[in-house]
């Protein structure tokens, strides 16, 4: 089965600029997929990733990411019993390296660390090193 989803976001200052987004997910023998396209900015953007003993990998392209670039992504991660550690790199307008871990404290709340880094990125207005401490709960 596939899913196709729309979503739309509005500004609320007196722009009142707005983007749609369109998607389909789903399974390809044992990859999952995704490809979707928003209209504001005329971007594509496919991923693919699979569990291959273990260890999830997974990879991705975006077309007209930014004005500047076209920008791809591959990334990693295992288990280690109620840890999942996972590191991921991308490059484009810029390049970008992250790794981090997850653990799990329940079936539906865990607690993440990641460390990134962002090097070349004519976009942002600083290139920046950032660290994020997240505790998520899923409903």
């Amino acid at each position: 089965g596939f899913t196709a989803s729309v979503s739309g976001t509005r500004a609320i200052d007196s722009s009142a600029d707005h983007s749609y987004t369109v998607g389909l997910t789903g399974k390809v023998g044992p990859m999952n997929t995704g490809v979707d396209y928003n209209e504001a900015t005329k971007r594509v953007r496919a991923s693919a990733m699979a569990t291959v003993a273990g260890v999830t990998i997974g990879a991705g392209l975006s077309r007209n990411e930014t004005s500047v670039a076209d920008s791809w992504a591959v990334g990693a991660s295992i288990p280690v019993g109620a840890l999942t550690i996972g590191a991921a790199y991308s490059n484009g307008n810029g390049k970008a390296s992250e790794v981090g871990a997850s653990y799990a404290l329940s079936k539906r709340t865990n607690v993440q660390l990641a460390y990134m880094d962002i090097t070349n990125n004519s976009t942002s207005a600083v290139n920046v090193a950032t660290t994020r401490v997240r505790l998520q709960h899923s409903f």
